[in-house]
């Protein structure tokens, strides 16, 4: 199953995908600090009333970098579901891939559960992850299987 959702990711050039969605964080950032250096040489002439500087650019510059980020990371975790997706079409059942997730998860909270305090037990906030929960890719994962048919008992047993 784990394979099956590796391969895929190749097989979507999501290495690529990454790459460019990094490369645009890192324009991003570059492009935000040069306005923000530019935006501090301006100042004194701002304080002199010489020049009128809009607020909603210099949000959008400062807020940019931030933004971008979150975008980065959007895009990670629907290119994990979609290699998920893959690998239930690749191996022909979507069970094998929720058995890995699922002893990968139990795996996770064996290791790490010794490091978490009583008072820091709520989950980290999903917009700053870049795979989704394993609980709602199993969900996902086990919404594709069709819920089995039983025929008819009286078929079955002749009544």
């Amino acid at each position: 199953g784990i394979l099956g959702h590796e391969l895929t990711h190749i097989k979507n050039n999501d290495v690529q995908v990454m790459r460019f969605a990094g490369l645009f964080h890192r324009m991003t950032y570059l492009l935000s600090m040069v306005g923000q250096i530019g935006l501090l040489f301006l100042l004194p002439m701002v304080w002199a009333g010489k020049v009128q500087i809009p607020l909603f650019p210099v949000f959008l510059m400062v807020m940019a970098p931030s933004l971008s980020i979150l975008i980065q990371l959007a895009l990670s975790r629907r290119r994990e579901y979609e290699a998920d997706l893959g690998a239930a079409e690749l191996t022909g059942s979507p069970s094998h891939l929720v058995a890995a997730l699922q002893k990968l998860e139990y795996c996770q909270r064996r290791l790490t559960g010794w490091l978490r305090l009583p008072k820091m037990m709520t989950a980290p906030p999903t917009m700053l992850s870049t795979h989704p929960p394993t609980a709602e890719r199993i969900r996902r994962l086990k919404s594709l299987v069709p819920e089995p048919r039983y025929p008819d008992r009286r078929v079955v047993w002749g009544v």
